[in-house]
C-alpha cells in the first residue's frame, strides 16, 4: 500500500492515527524500499565464500560502507560468466563488487574508487624442486584472461601453459603437481597455505596489481547514486586496503 500523503487531509486526531497506523503497515512491508542494494559476488576464496559471505573480504567493507550511507545489503552470488548478463542484460544485481578497470568495460559500467588492491605473482610448491628448471621446462597454469595483462614472452617462454576457469582450480592443479608454476593472487595463496598447510614459493616479485572496484551498469537509473553512496561511505569508515 502506497499513501498519497498530498491529498490526505486529516481533521482529526482519530484521522492522524489512521494516517500512521497506514504508514507503519507500508513501512513494514518495504522495510529497505530503494534503499536495498543487491550486491554480485562470485566464489572467490578469500574474498567472497558463496556459503559464508560475513567471512569473506570484500563484502563486509562493502557493507559497512553502504550502511554508513544509509542503505541496506543483500548479496546474490554467481558464476563469474554469468555475472556480466545478470548486471546490465537481467538487471538481477546492483552492484558487482570485484571488477578491475578497464576502458573496454568503462564504456558501459560506472565505477567506484577502488577499495582492495589484487597482486599477482607466480608460485610453485616449496617441495617441487623446480629452482634448476629453464622456463621452457615448466608448465604453467594461468586464469583465462590473464595472459592478455603481459608482454606475449611472458607466456610463450613456458614449455606448456594451461588456461582454468578460476583459482579453485589453479590452486588443486598446483597441490597435486599436475603444473609447476601457478599466476595467483597473493591473498588466495595466503588463505591456501592455511587451509591446506601447504608452502607455497613465490617466484621473484608480483608481476602486476590492479585495483578492485564496485560497478553499477550505466543503464541501471540508480547505478550513479549507488555508487556515489558507496564512495562516500568508503571514504568514511576506512582507506583503501593495500
Amino acid at each position: 500500500m502506497l499513501l498519497n500523503c498530498s491529498c490526505m487531509k486529516p481533521k482529526s486526531l482519530a484521522s492522524l492515527i489512521w494516517l500512521a497506523i497506514g504508514f507503519h503497515c507500508w513501512a513494514a512491508e518495504n522495510p529497505t524500499g530503494e534503499k536495498n542494494v543487491r550486491i554480485l559476488l562470485d566464489h572467490w576464496p578469500p574474498y567472497h565464500f558463496r556459503q559464508y559471505p560475513d567471512k569473506g573480504i570484500i563484502y563486509p567493507i562493502v557493507k559497512r560502507a553502504f550502511q554508513h550511507s544509509g542503505y541496506q545489503t543483500e548479496i546474490v552470488t554467481a558464476p563469474a560468466p554469468r555475472k556480466k548478463a545478470m548486471l546490465i542484460a537481467d538487471s538481477l544485481a546492483d552492484l558487482d563488487c570485484s571488477v578491475w578497470f578497464s576502458q573496454s568495460r568503462a564504456r558501459i559500467l560506472t565505477y567506484s574508487t577502488p577499495f582492495m588492491f589484487n597482486r599477482y605473482a607466480l608460485y610453485a610448491m616449496a617441495d617441487k624442486g623446480i629452482s634448476s628448471l629453464k622456463t621452457d621446462q615448466l608448465h604453467l597454469g594461468i586464469i583465462r584472461g590473464f595472459e592478455y595483462l603481459q608482454p606475449p614472452e611472458f607466456i610463450s617462454s613456458y614449455g606448456t601453459v594451461t588456461k582454468v576457469r578460476d583459482s579453485e582450480i589453479l590452486l588443486k592443479m598446483l597441490l597435486s603437481h599436475r603444473i609447476d608454476v601457478g599466476l595467483l593472487d597473493q591473498r588466495v595463496v595466503q588463505w591456501s597455505q592455511r587451509q591446506h598447510h601447504q608452502e607455497y614459493l613465490q617466484i621473484d616479485k608480483p608481476l602486476f596489481s590492479r585495483e578492485l572496484h564496485c560497478v553499477a551498469a550505466k543503464e541501471n537509473p540508480r547505478g550513479a547514486t549507488l555508487i556515489a553512496a558507496f564512495n562516500a561511505g568508503l571514504l568514511a569508515t576506512q582507506n583503501p586496503s593495500q
